[in-house]
Order: structure tokens, then C-alpha cells, then sequence
């Protein structure tokens, strides 16, 4: 037969196909208008051609524009394929683009709908939806667009296979308009080149000195003015060409100028239709005046003004502040005289307090002795209430005194050679009674070898009993040891404990004055918080340094150091001083221990029943003194929980005498709860405290006192306010 029809048994798609060719190596290629780019799998020929089948080559999924294909040409060894976005040349041996010509690389428009190759010179003229392009096979550009604007008839390509060269070259372009018949070999080209002239120039400006400047400008080339470019730039502005434009006006708003005017130059060159670029560019001088308040003589007044008043404003500040810095070292000075005389009065008042001081305590030592005739059990205790209270309000006033000494740097210490394992024994025996029955052992682990300090024995004692008092206040059970070392030539004395740690936010303020953990009221642990602020500076005034580490809930251990002595130290003068501490440790423990827990006593047949509510003993024990004589039952509770816990209790009260600064629970807390439980008119509390603020009766009061009395108190006031409620009582009973 003489014709043979390749459809889908081939493996061409049931579509229109636009385009076909055959390539260097015999293989046929089909262009649909849906389904992409096919080509044979074997060469076409006599013996093959029958089995021959078709395989899909470039389609929309392996990175064709579209599966639209317009028109298909073999030449220069690529197969050139005609798409929505132009022309593309595809090797036949990779099936890869390798060139892909578009409106961006010249041609006059999308849609490459047909093309056809001319004999003469080898050039590809490409129909496309904007005109005719000719392309260069070899150096696979374009040459040229011809347009419209160059004389075709339109320049829309009409349907594929419109587009066909002569022999002799000449171009024949079918168009939806017409047929266009184009002769390139008598189409020159323009080498004429266009001559720039500026033919509008308008220039505003107002009051306030914004300015606009409008340019028109034009190009004579007596070819295809339709296609000529220009380029423009404002040297002074922007001294860089512009992209080519068809554009033959521009407009520049704002050109800046200060101080003298400034002159700009607008340049514009052109091109041809054949690209060829004017000579010499048309030129225009611009020159813009600064605003009135940008000019010379106004920028000089505005520096006047503003470093005049720049200098008014210093001077103002510096009166200002000489005034204000007069004004503080005033106050400084006034703070320094007043802070002068508080340390001088503190000193003076610390001075005058110890002579009564000695008297008591001397004098209640003498009784103790037996010098005024035989002590009852009863005398006794009450007496060595009395030297411990004396002693406790001695300690707190050398603590004033010393604290006033180093405010004015007075502190002087007298080194000589001090046995600190000795010291430290006497220190633990002063401090046993302090345990009050807490599960605490006290050890010195001091080596009898470590050599003596230079240091001044009283002070040496009294930064060991600061140490060891606070570590025994802050733990509950464990133990409190004291240990040394030499370290470095100076001995490294430390005092250890497993109480309840300090917390890291607490720790950058241990040694400074009047710093404590707890400072609420209902505190657990009582003190000034100058103990450890006098530890410190003690401790530096003998050369050495003193440093803590703590564990939260797991103890602390303070460790200070001291300078070593040369000298020996005299033992038993030591061990003599360490006897005498120990009977005074004994008379300590008696007054004591009367802090062991709760307690009745009972005089006859007593029917009234007070309960005495204070963590202080010596004012428990004023309190019993007080309330011995007037036939009342006595409990006593050292905190609000065992005061609850009695309240609670199958006992019947009469009456409360309630402290408020107490551990763990205050006494306003107590009260809330009573309160809770018993109406004013059925259980009355008396407040009985230190706190005698206006603020601090007020909210006694609002959480349900009866009455307030503060301390020091007269026993005729309290018994008469004890029996004014205990009349109340019964009339509302």
C-alpha cells in the first residue's frame, strides 16, 4: 500500500496534531495540541516503518511550557518546536531543551504557530501571535522582529503553516488580515542614528520648598520612530542610565539643595530600530534654590538658636544641680551628725545600762549564794530567771555597744596567745542550757595539738558564741560540732550543724546588720540580727575572713580563720576559766528549764482557770508570780499550738493571756481561731505584748481580743484587768 496511518495502536493520543519532522537520524516527530512532543522509537524506514511506535518525549510533566505544541522545524542538528512561550531547540540524541527562545530573548511574540526555514541564508522566520522573527540556527538567537510598525499587514500569524520562504528568500506571512510579502535581502539596515532634543521642561515649587520638575523629550530617526528606545539619567541624583523605555517623559519631585543652591544635569540618549545609539546625549541644567529655611544665613540662625540654647540650658542645669548637690551634702552632713549622735547616744546609753546591769545580776547572784539566808526551791528558780534575763539584756547591750564601736572603727583587739580547743569547751558549756531538752550533742573535735591563735581571748569567745548559739537556735535535732585546722599559717575554725539550712536568696545578706531569715511575727527564731554582722567584722579586725556553705533542710557549717600564735599558751588558766563557765552553765540550766513544755499549778482549790500563752519563760514565769496570790489555776503553753491543743482539750478556761510574737503561730492567729470556737463574752483574751503600736491594738482587736496590755506592765494593772473580765464573764454567764 501506499499509505500507512500510525494512530493509537502506535501510541500516538486520539488528539489534533500540528506539527511533524523528521530528524538527522530518521526518527519522526508529531506535535499535538494536547498531549506534548512524541517521536518514534526506531529511524523511519522501508523495512521498519509498519512497526514502528511513538513515545511521549516532551510533555507539561517533564518540563514543557504546556502540552500545546504549535509547529515543528529540524535544522542546525536541533529539533526547533514551536510553543505558547515561543521557540525551543531540543537535542534529538537527548531529548533535552537546549535553547529556549522567547519574548524576554526577542521574539515579537508567544504562541511560535509556524515557521519555515529560508534557502538562502539558513535563517528560521518564525510566525507568532506579535509578529515575524527571524532566528539564527547556528548562534540560536534572534536576529530580528519584524512588526506592524514595520509594514505587515498585522502581526497575528493567521493558522499554522502560514509562514513560507521562496526560494530567492523572500518571506511570505499569512495573517488574519491578509498576506504580507516581506524581501529581507532588500530590507537594510538603519545605521542612521537618532538625534535626542528635550522639548518640554516645566519646573514648581512651593512656599515651603518641595519642588517638582517635568521633562518631554523626543528622538528624530526617519526609519521606525515607533521602535525607538531612550535612556535617561540625572547626574547629581542618580548618575546611573536608566532601562530602555519607550517612555518620552519623566517627572523628578523633591530635589534636595541646603545651604547654596545645587545644580543638576538631565541627560537623554536614544536608539534606533536597529539599536544603533544617538552620538551624543541631549542635556539640560537644572539648578534649584534651597528653601528660605534651608539657605546659608537661615542654617546659621538656626545653629545660633539652637547652641544658644543649648548653652541656657546648660548653665540652667548646672545652677540646678549645684543646687541640688548643695542641697544634699546639707542633708549629708545633717544625716552624718544625726547618725553621729545616735552611735554616741547608743554608746552612752550602752555605758549607763551595764552599771544597773552588774548591780542586778551581781546582787541576785549574791541571794542565789545564800548571803541574805536560806532559798527556797520557788526562790531559786525565780532568782536564776532573774541572772539569765540579766545576763541575756547584758548580751544584747554589748551587742549595741559593739556595734556602735565599729560604726566609728573603734574596735581594738589585744592579740596574745589564746588556746581556741579550750575556748570552744567553755563556749558549748555556756550554750547547754540553750538546747532546752532538744535532741542536740555539742562536740568539740578540736585537736589538743592545733597550735594556739593570735587573737584576743574574750573576742575569740564571743564570735564562738555567736556561731554556736545561732546554730543551736536554727536546729531541731543532730548535732552542732566545732572543728579546726591549720590552713594556709592560719587556723580554720569551724562550727557545723544539721539544722534547717540557709536559703539562696537569704545568703548574699547573712552578715549584714539587722538582716534575718524570718522577721514576721510569728517568727520561730528570735534575735536583733547583729550577731553575725559583729561576727564579721570581729573576725577582720584579727586579720582573718569568715565564709559559710549551707544545704537547705541539711545544715551549715560557718568556718572563720585566725592568725597563728609564735607564742605558747598558759593551759590552766584556761582549764580554771573553764570550770568557773561550768557552774555558770549549771545556774543557766536551772532558769532554763523551765521552757520544757506545758505546765498547771494550782493554789488550794482554786475554781478560776487562766491559761498563760508566751514562748518567753522569764515572762511566764512573771505572769505565775504575778497571778500566785489570787487563788487561780494555772496552765502554761510556750506556742499557739499547744494553746490550741488545751483549748481544745476537755479543761475549761476562764480566761487567756496571750503573747503575740510566738513561733510558728502568733497570736493574732490564736485568737482567729478561738474566735472560731468561743465568743468574747464566752472565752476573753487579754493581748499581753511588747507591741503597743496604735496598729498593732487595732488589729488585736479586730481579730477578737477583749483587752490589750503592754509591756513592762504593773501587776496591780494586769490583776485588775483580770479580774474586770473575769466579772464580765460571770454576769454574762
Amino acid at each position: 500500500s501506499n499509505w500507512i496511518t500510525l494512530t493509537g495502536r502506535e501510541g500516538l493520543p486520539p488528539t489534533l496534531y500540528r506539527g511533524a519532522a523528521v530528524d538527522s537520524l530518521g526518527h519522526a516527530w508529531v506535535g499535538t495540541m494536547d498531549a506534548g512532543l512524541f517521536r518514534s522509537t526506531a529511524p523511519f524506514t522501508a523495512s521498519t516503518l509498519e512497526d514502528t511506535r511513538f513515545d511521549a518525549v516532551w510533555t507539561a510533566e517533564s518540563g514543557a511550557p504546556s502540552n500545546e505544541i504549535e509547529s515543528l522545524l529540524f535544522a542546525e542538528g536541533l529539533m526547533w518546536v514551536g510553543t505558547v512561550a515561543g521557540l525551543t531547540g531540543i537535542d534529538p540524541g537527548t531529548l533535552e531543551p537546549v535553547v529556549q527562545l522567547g519574548q524576554d530573548e526577542g521574539m515579537p511574540g508567544e504562541y511560535a504557530t509556524s515557521m519555515d526555514r529560508s534557502p538562502t541564508t539558513g535563517s528560521i522566520w518564525v510566525g507568532t501571535g506579535g509578529g515575524l522573527a527571524e532566528v539564527d540556527p547556528k548562534a540560536r538567537r534572534v536576529l530580528r522582529s519584524i512588526t506592524k510598525a514595520d509594514g505587515l499587514i498585522d502581526d497575528e500569524t493567521c493558522y499554522y503553516g502560514s509562514v513560507r520562504v521562496g526560494p530567492d528568500g523572500t518571506v511570505y506571512f499569512g495573517t488574519c488580515a491578509g498576506l504580507s510579502v516581506y524581501r529581507p535581502h532588500r530590507d537594510r539596515a538603519n545605521d542612521v542614528p537618532p538625534t535626542p532634543r528635550i522639548t518640554d521642561f516645566s519646573y514648581t515649587e512651593t512656599a515651603w520648598g518641595n519642588n517638582a520638575v517635568s521633562i518631554q523629550y523626543a528622538a528624530l530617526s526617519f526609519a521606525n520612530e515607533r521602535k525607538v528606545r531612550y535612556r535617561t539619567r540625572l547626574v547629581g541624583y542618580d548618575d546611573d542610565w536608566s532601562e530602555e523605555t519607550a517612555e518620552h517623559r519623566i517627572r523628578y519631585t523633591n530635589l534636595g539643595a541646603f545651604f547654596l543652591p545645587r545644580t543638576y544635569t538631565f541627560e537623554v540618549t536614544a536608539s534606533n530600530d536597529a539599536g544603533l545609539w544617538a552620538d551624543s546625549a541631549a542635556t539640560i541644567h537644572i539648578r534649584v534654590v534651597p528653601a528660605w529655611y534651608l539657605q546659608w544665613w537661615a542654617v546659621l540662625l538656626w545653629i545660633g538658636i539652637v547652641v544658644g540654647s543649648s548653652v541656657a540650658y546648660v548653665r540652667h542645669k548646672t545652677r540646678q544641680q549645684a543646687i541640688q548637690l548643695a542641697k544634699e551634702r546639707e542633708i549629708n552632713e545633717q544625716l552624718r551628725k544625726v547618725d553621729k549622735l545616735k552611735d554616741e547616744f547608743l554608746a552612752n546609753t550602752s555605758h549607763e545600762l551595764r552599771t544597773p546591769l552588774n548591780g542586778i545580776i551581781g546582787i541576785v547572784e549574791g541571794l542565789l549564794d545564800g548571803v541574805a539566808g536560806e532559798v527556797t526551791d520557788m526562790m531559786r528558780t525565780n532568782l536564776a530567771t532573774v541572772v539569765a534575763s540579766g545576763r541575756r539584756l547584758a548580751t544584747l547591750v554589748n551587742d549595741i555597744l559593739d556595734f556602735s564601736k565599729m560604726a566609728e572603727h573603734d574596735i581594738v583587739v589585744q592579740q596574745k596567745p589564746v588556746n581556741v580547743r579550750v575556748l570552744a569547751d567553755i563556749v558549748l558549756q555556756i550554750s547547754t542550757p540553750l538546747l532546752a531538752g532538744k535532741p542536740v550533742d555539742l562536740t568539740n573535735e578540736i585537736s589538743p595539738a592545733l597550735p594556739p591563735a593570735a587573737a584576743d581571748e574574750s573576742r575569740v569567745q564571743q564570735i564562738l558564741h555567736n556561731l554556736v548559739g545561732n546554730a543551736i537556735k536554727f536546729t531541731h535535732e543532730g548535732h552542732v560540732t566545732v572543728t579546726g585546722e591549720q590552713r594556709d599559717g592560719m587556723l580554720a575554725i569551724s562550727v557545723s550543724d544539721t539544722g534547717i539550712g540557709i536559703p539562696e536568696d537569704k545568703r548574699e545578706a547573712v552578715f549584714r546588720e539587722f538582716e534575718q531569715v524570718d522577721a514576721s511575727t510569728a517568727r520561730e527564731y528570735g534575735g536583733t540580727g547583729l550577731g553575725l554582722s559583729i561576727t564579721k567584722r570581729l573576725v577582720e579586725a584579727h586579720g582573718g575572713t569568715i565564709d559559710f556553705t549551707s544545704v537547705l533542710g541539711e545544715g551549715s557549717t560557718f568556718t572563720f580563720t585566725l592568725p597563728v600564735s609564735d607564742e605558747e599558751v598558759d593551759n590552766d588558766e584556761a582549764e580554771r576559766a573553764l570550770s568557773r563557765l561550768r557552774d555558770d552553765a549549771t545556774e543557766k540550766a536551772a532558769a532554763i528549764s523551765m521552757e520544757a513544755a506545758t505546765s498547771t499549778r494550782t493554789n488550794g482549790d482554786a475554781r478560776i482557770h487562766i491559761l498563760v500563752v508566751d514562748d518567753e519563760p522569764v515572762n511566764q514565769q512573771v505572769l505565775a508570780n504575778h497571778l500566785a496570790f489570787s487563788n487561780y489555776r494555772i496552765s502554761q503553753a510556750l506556742n499557739g499550738r499547744q494553746a490550741l491543743d488545751l483549748i481544745h482539750s476537755d479543761d475549761r478556761f476562764d480566761i487567756v493571756l496571750l503573747d503575740i510574737m510566738m513561733p510558728r503561730m502568733s497570736g493574732y492567729e490564736v485568737c482567729e481561731q478561738i474566735r472560731q470556737r468561743y465568743l468574747p463574752s464566752e472565752l476573753p483574751v487579754i493581748m499581753v505584748t511588747a507591741k503597743n503600736q496604735v496598729s498593732d491594738l487595732v488589729q488585736g482587736f479586730d481579730v477578737g481580743a477583749n483587752d490589750y496590755i503592754a509591756k513592762p506592765f504593773t501587776k496591780d494593772e494586769l490583776l485588775a484587768r483580770v479580774k474586770t473580765h473575769l466579772n464580765l464573764l460571770h454576769i454574762n454567764a
